[in-house]
């Protein structure tokens, strides 16, 4: 199973290669968009940020479901989905939870802004709310 989660998010992260590719939207593109403070541009970095997450997890629920993975539970269905991507946010979480992380990650590779931003973003949410064992 967890082959065939990394396998799904392997994909997932090749078409956002790709997407990038065609997007130009780097981690520096992506900083830059987030750093603006023009309430447009902070409207979409939150998006940008939230729809990466938001593609992983619909990504491993497919995987899960087709699996034929236990749905009967479904907050404990939704558990297992996010820890198969390493991303278990808290139960508050706000635009500033998901945002914040990442901006906190590019400062800290500065030197490798060119990266696909897709892949950033998800690197930056598995250091900053990994799952409980």
């Amino acid at each position: 199973m967890p082959r065939l989660v990394l396998f799904a998010l392997f994909l997932v992260g090749f078409s956002f290669q790709s997407f990038a590719d065609r997007s130009i939207l780097s981690g520096g593109n992506l900083y830059g968009l987030c750093d603006d403070e023009r309430p447009e541009s902070q409207a979409m970095c939150n998006q940008v940020i939230a729809s990466v997450y938001d593609g992983a997890i619909i990504a491993a629920s497919i995987i899960a479901i087709k699996s034929g993975r236990d749905q009967s539970d479904f907050e404990a269905f939704r558990y297992s989905v996010r820890k198969d991507i390493g991303i278990c946010l808290p139960a508050d979480a706000t635009d500033f939870t998901l945002t914040h992380p990442v901006l906190e990650f590019l400062d800290k590779i500065q030197t490798n802004m060119e990266s696909p931003a897709q892949i950033t973003i998800l690197i930056a949410l598995q250091e900053a709310y990994p799952c409980k064992k």
